[in-house]
């Protein structure tokens, strides 16, 4: 059978984090529109946040499509973008305050988690697969138990009212996401492929 092997993807750095707002509170949302994704305890845990000055962008297609729309309803606070080309989806990153990863079961889609934190956003994941390594509570981001919607809760209402916490969690989603970047990434794969061409050769 093939060999294959499973490496972070290298990403290209930028030199300084972009620079955010805070009169609005931006949460993103990018990946497929299904149930497994967790997207409802998203929706369900921001219709809990009161203030108008919230905005959650869900980014994606998928089969459970009409039923999050649904779900959505009438709170005008939730936009659907559907698919969007990659230079729009760079600038939602760099204007989103904090990026939700939801997942409701094991998960390992770290782009949208290295793509978040290139751009300084941080990142509340579920506590579940791939997720873990990257997300440091606290540092770039926080935890929640899969499916936790008052736990999910908690932790928007506590980061949308600390614009300095939100700042100091920028610096750390910036600070973390450089031991993943291009020439680091090369070098691993470089070994990776002695090593896996030595092996090949027996």
């Amino acid at each position: 059978g093939v060999k294959t092997m499973k490496l972070p993807l290298g990403i290209e750095l930028c030199d300084k984090k972009a620079e955010k707002d805070y009169n609005i509170i931006d949460i993103l949302y990018v990946g497929s529109l299904s149930r497994h994704k967790g997207v409802h305890v998203l929706i369900n845990a921001f219709k809990e946040l009161k203030q108008e000055n919230r905005i959650l962008h869900i980014v994606g297609k998928g089969k459970d499509e009409d039923r999050f729309t649904k779900m959505a309803g009438s709170d005008q606070r939730i936009i659907f973008h559907g698919f969007v080309p990659d230079k729009e989806l760079m600038q939602l990153y760099q204007k989103a305050n904090v990026t939700v990863v939801p997942s409701i079961w094991y998960d390992n889609s770290p782009m949208v988690i290295y793509e978040s934190l290139m751009n300084g956003t941080p990142v509340i994941g579920s506590r579940i697969g791939g997720i873990l390594g990257l997300i440091e509570d606290g540092y770039n981001g926080f935890l929640f138990e899969a499916g936790n919607v008052d736990e999910l809760k908690k932790i928007l209402e506590t980061l949308i009212g600390d614009p300095p916490e939100l700042k100091r969690l920028e610096e750390g989603a910036f600070e973390s996401v450089k031991k993943y970047n291009m020439d680091e990434h090369l070098r691993k794969l470089e070994k990776l492929y002695t090593e896996y061409t030595k092996g090949n050769n027996d």
